[in-house]
């Protein structure tokens, strides 16, 4: 390793010429066939090559037009012929080929030469150079010894003889400048960070994309073509797009990904993939994508081929257009790049380094940008399996994505406009108070406002222009968004890296610097800084640096409390540096027992269990109690490690959120996390001890002690109102308003899944009406399906909803009643830990169902005599009006014991099964998708429905009017006595099928929608939230949300929040919405 670092920091300049031409020949002839790849494809990528090495010759890039032609001749001279398709490749097609061999092998030559050329002289400037640094070399030494010769004879004492090295070669970067009059940044960029930081992207965007749709015809949709951008002069004011890798940029149109969608929205509603070609030209060193070519194309679900790519080849030679890469769809799956993918793209890379790749996920509304890397394309071209299969590599194989949800160019200009106050030239700009006090509403003073301003205005002339407004909205979309705020934040200069200086700046004006007085010239900050701290890091160094510099600074905050070096430190320093250092750290649960906690590790006596019972030293705490710096750095390993910790207790419960386990249990399953010490296992439980003084712990307790996250993910509410500040503050009229907003929402969710599924349930109620045995011609539908077909055949489809206005009128109260008693049981017998046992469970469940009885009863015998008065052809209409006169009020009541009977069970059976199954299906953060919420609901129906379908055959038969010659039924016991004899057992098992059909998506779409509006009709009344209804809530995000915050804005306050909470890095006189509330509570 050490030899190969020696060799990468010698300059190309020392390389003997002829070596340089030989390693350049080996990269460029360091490429091979793929036999799975059309073979037409290679011949169709051979043009592009030699385009891209003509362009480079013309821009005077000798090496780059070099590696081109070489590798164009290296793969159809000597590697095409192994290609299994070589014999179907026309015979004009192979003698185009030859000539342009027989034309680049000449330019080639002469290349070669001036490159050996221009190497020689590189060479021999750096020899004389090399010997210039070697005589001052040995001259200071001379120098030096001469001096150190003289001061010993003087007797003074001697120094270090200090060395002069050169200086170090810079890195090669091509620079290409825009014009402000084109300098717009694109909605979309490619380039991840480790090719481009987002400070330096500035790009030209056309007016418009080009959609192109080759037929049989070769007809060219002209009408979405780019206005042609006229250049102007480069001005001093202009953004330049600087790549240490050569690569130019890439612009993407705004609008490319919708387009695309668009005509791609038929196969992805039929789950099916699409794919297009990205084109484009070259203007001032950087490639813009001003058309989409589709290609006639088959696909599937998770493939798609393209056909005729002559076609492709044609409209491109028309129109002059470069490939750029391409675009697909994932129907169904996020945006990465598959196995197949990856094949797909290194013959587009091939063609073209820059080529990209976009995959656009519809379904979860992002998008991917992908390039392959070095290792990547050698990885790739070298393979040769076919399909999906793995590829195995110690190094990434192509760049990770940005995922991107942007705001349009034309909202974001608007809101700019509203919020600018500064006009130059014309042109509106903020002042660092627009953009901070005004548009981000934050309270910073005056010096840490122009620094938080400075993270936008990357010019660092004071005033935030729209491109800077712009880009500083995409740096919010990527995923790396935090380390990039921070990253500009202490970037004064905006060149892209960050100074000791520049550091120092911004660190002192910190509180944490006013807390701890960090030593800056300690041997930490040399390691990064350098001896001199003259060394600059870049946004890479510095996110590590970053994420050091603050565990660096709680060790130095123990160092400082240690004076007598001993190694401990007493409990209320622990406590003091927590709040201080660390208190992004900790939630109130944590803070407010810190010595507790610390005492119960390191007092008289540890924390022993007994009987689930946490037994906890209770002496009182002194400056004698003391922390060793292991526990220190193991408390604070583990609040930092809380989400890694929470991965390990859902090992340890299969998933189960619910299930409390003891310590042995986690650490058993913790050995397969090496991060995770024992040390910290044991703090965790003398945590949740304290705490509750349990001697469990369940994912709730977890969830309490983890420390905030800056970032809150939830349904898009279209209502919020918070109702009580605290659940201290509810009172029995709130716990009333509570009972009738669940009420509302039960009856809008119970109406919508009885409609859903109400002729399932009218197709239900007749086959168990349906009698055999007893009466000739009884049997008239053979099974459900029978049953259907003639009931719309005789009755038509409005049919299938006989009787459901009633059901309508019950229903609503009856789910709402329901619904609203098993929350309610369930508030109340649920522990302070947010725990609940099983059989509490069955008893809210029970309870809810006996309560709805009063509502369905009688609605259940009104809308079963409708129902089954379709039956009698030729009959008298009933009407549900007639039903209640006929039966009266205590009439309405027949067979409540058998609802009873049904009702009871079902709930106590479904409500538990529910809230199991909907927590088994939630995401590593407890959150349910809307989709698992339908699904738990609807396999909770499925057990629940059939165990008690022969209570719902008894309340059927004593409901109904019996005709004459049917027996007739005095009461449940008489009914079950009179089935059993005249029909057997199976009689009691009629309609189970239907009922499971009917109850199980009924009851899956009504918890879903009752679920569902509890999270858009927002309304905090201070208890229980349905769970799995949020994702990582923090309290810093809770406040109301500025409706101008739109794209990457919507980061915006979460981000600077999470510089506070992720680093601790708060600037004075600033009050996060986290830190407000924390001093509410």
């Amino acid at each position: 390793m050490a030899q190969k670092q020696a060799q990468s920091a010698v300059p190309l300049s020392a390389i003997e010429p002829h070596q340089r031409i030989q390693k350049l020949v080996a990269d460029s002839q360091r490429v091979s066939i793929d036999p799975t790849m059309p073979i037409n494809r290679y011949y169709r990528s051979g043009s592009q090559i030699v385009e891209t090495a003509d362009r480079s010759l013309r821009e005077g890039k000798l090496e780059k037009a070099f590696t081109f032609y070489l590798r164009f001749v290296t793969i159809f001279l000597e590697l095409i012929q192994q290609h299994p398709g070589y014999r179907s490749v026309l015979p004009q097609d192979k003698q185009q080929t030859k000539a342009k061999i027989k034309e680049i092998m000449p330019k080639a030559e002469i290349i070669r030469k001036k490159l050996l050329a221009m190497y020689t002289a590189e060479y021999e400037r750096y020899l004389v150079q090399a010997q210039q640094t070697a005589r001052e070399a040995k001259e200071a030494e001379r120098e030096e010894q001469e001096r150190a010769a003289l001061e010993s004879a003087l007797d003074h004492s001697s120094s270090v003889a200090a060395t002069v090295s050169p200086p170090a070669p810079s890195a090669p970067s091509y620079i290409s400048v825009i014009s402000e009059q084109d300098a717009k940044l694109m909605d979309q960029v490619f380039y991840p960070s480790e090719f481009l930081t987002d400070r330096t992207r500035i790009s030209g965007q056309p007016a418009g994309g080009g959609l192109l749709l080759p037929d049989a015809n070769r007809k060219v949709d002209r009408s979405l073509k780019p206005q042609t951008l006229v250049p102007s002069v480069p001005s001093a004011q202009a953004a330049a797009i600087t790549s240490a890798t050569g690569f130019r940029a890439i612009t993407v149109p705004s609008d490319t990904m919708r387009k695309f969608l668009a005509v791609a929205a038929a196969n992805t509603q039929a789950n099916l993939e699409t794919c297009a070609i990205l084109a484009g030209t070259l203007r001032q060193s950087a490639f813009f994508i001003t058309h989409v070519i589709f290609p006639k194309q088959t696909g599937t679900s998770d493939s798609c081929n393209t056909m005729n790519e002559e076609e492709i080849a044609d409209v491109q030679d028309r129109h002059n257009l470069i490939t750029l890469g391409w675009i697909h769809t994932h129907p169904s799956q996020t945006a990465f790049l598959s196995s197949v993918d990856l094949h797909t793209h290194c013959s587009y890379q091939l063609m073209l380094e820059e080529a990209i790749a976009i995959v656009c996920s519809p379904k979860h509304q992002e998008t991917g940008f992908f390039n392959l890397t070095p290792v990547g394309m050698d990885s790739i071209s070298q393979c040769r399996q076919t399909g999906f299969h793995p590829h195995s590599s110690g190094s990434p194989l192509f760049a990770n994505p940005m995922h991107i949800k942007r705001a349009t160019t034309e909202k974001l200009r608007e809101i700019f406009s509203k919020y600018a106050t500064q006009q130059i030239n014309g042109e509106l700009h903020m002042t660092s108070e627009d953009f901070v006090r005004s548009f981000l509403g934050q309270s910073y003073n005056e010096e840490s406002m122009k620094l938080v301003a400075g993270i936008a205005d990357t010019s660092k002339d004071g005033l935030i222009s729209f491109a800077e407004f712009q880009a500083f909205e995409g740096l919010l979309c990527t995923p790396d968004a935090l380390y990039k705020t921070a990253f500009q934040l202490f970037d004064r200069n905006g060149n892209g890296s960050v100074t000791y200086s520049e550091f120092v700046d911004v660190f002192k004006k910190t509180d944490l610097h006013a807390k701890i007085p960090f030593k800056l010239d300690g041997p930490f900050i040399q390691l990064y800084f350098g001896k001199d701290r003259q060394r600059v890091i870049n946004y890479v160094e510095f996110s590590q640096f970053l994420h050091d510099f603050h565990e660096e600074c709680a060790m130095e905050a123990f160092r400082l409390k240690d004076t007598s070096g001993s190694g401990f430190i007493s409990a209320l320093d622990f406590q003091d540096i927590m709040v201080n250092v660390k208190k992004h750290l900790l939630t109130s649960e944590v803070r407010d027992n810190l010595i507790a906690v610390s005492s119960s590790a390191t007092g008289c006596s540890s924390p022993s269990f007994k009987s689930n019972t946490l037994v906890v030293n209770r002496s009182q705490v002194t400056e004698g109690h003391k922390v060793s710096f292991p526990y220190f750095m193991a408390f604070n390993s583990l609040l930092n490690n809380m989400e890694l910790i929470k991965r390990i207790y859902l090992n340890a419960t299969s998933g189960n959120r619910l299930e409390p386990i003891t310590k042995d249990e986690l650490l058993h399953s913790a050995q397969t996390m090496s991060q995770i010490t024992p040390l910290e296992i044991d703090i965790l439980f003398q945590l949740t001890g304290v705490i509750h003084q349990s001697g469990r712990i369940v994912y709730t307790d977890l969830s309490n002690i983890a420390p905030e996250h800056y970032i809150k993910n939830i349904t898009h509410r279209l209502a919020e109102i918070r109702a009580v500040e605290s659940p201290a503050d509810r009172s029995f009229m709130i716990q009333m308003l509570e009972s009738t907003y669940r009420f509302t929402l039960g009856s809008v969710a119970g109406a919508v899944g009885a409609t859903a599924v109400y002729p399932i349930d009218l197709v239900k109620t007749r086959m168990q009406n349906q009698r055999t045995g007893s009466f000739i011609g009884e049997v008239a539908y053979r099974n459900s399906w029978d049953c259907c077909k003639k009931v719309i055949r005789h009755e038509g489809m409005l049919g299938l909803y006989r009787g459901l206005v009633p059901q309508l009128m019950g229903v609503a109260p009856e789910k709402a009643i329901k619904l609203t008693v098993n929350d309610l049981v369930r508030d109340k017998l649920t522990d302070k830990q947010g725990n609940i046992p099983t059989w509490a469970e069955v008893l809210a469940g029970g309870c809810a169902g006996g309560s709805q009885v009063i509502f369905t009863n009688p609605l259940e015998i009104v809308k079963i005599r409708l129902q089954v008065a379709g039956e009698i052809a030729g009959g008298a209409k009933v009407r549900a009006l007639s039903v209640v006169r006929e039966l009266g009020l205590f009439g309405l009541y027949k067979g409540a014991r058998a609802c009873l009977l049904r009702d009871v069970p079902f709930s106590a059976i479904y409500f538990p099964m529910y809230a199991h199954t909907k927590a088994a299906f939630a995401d590593d953060e407890g959150y349910n998708h809307p989709l698992t919420l339908l699904a738990a609901g609807a396999i909770a129906g499925i057990p629940a429905a059939s165990l008690v379908t022969p209570a719902d055959v008894i309340k059927t038969r004593l409901q109904v009017v019996a005709r004459t010659g049917q027996t007739t039924y005095s009461g449940v016991m008489d009914a079950a006595r009179k089935i059993m004899a005249e029909e057997g057992p199976r009689a009691f098992w009629k309609g189970t099928v239907a009922r499971v059909f009917r109850s199980s998506p009924q009851f899956g779409v009504t918890l879903v929608t009752y679920e569902l509006l509890q999270r858009m009709l927002y309304v905090d009344f201070g208890g229980s939230r349905p769970a799995g209804s949020e994702l990582a809530t923090s309290k810093a995000s809770i406040e109301r949300v500025n409706p101008d915050h739109i794209g990457g804005y919507q980061a915006a306050l979460p981000m600077l929040n999470g510089i506070e909470t992720k680093f601790g890095l708060s600037l004075p006189r600033f009050t996060s919405t986290l830190a407000a509330r924390r001093q509410v509570s």
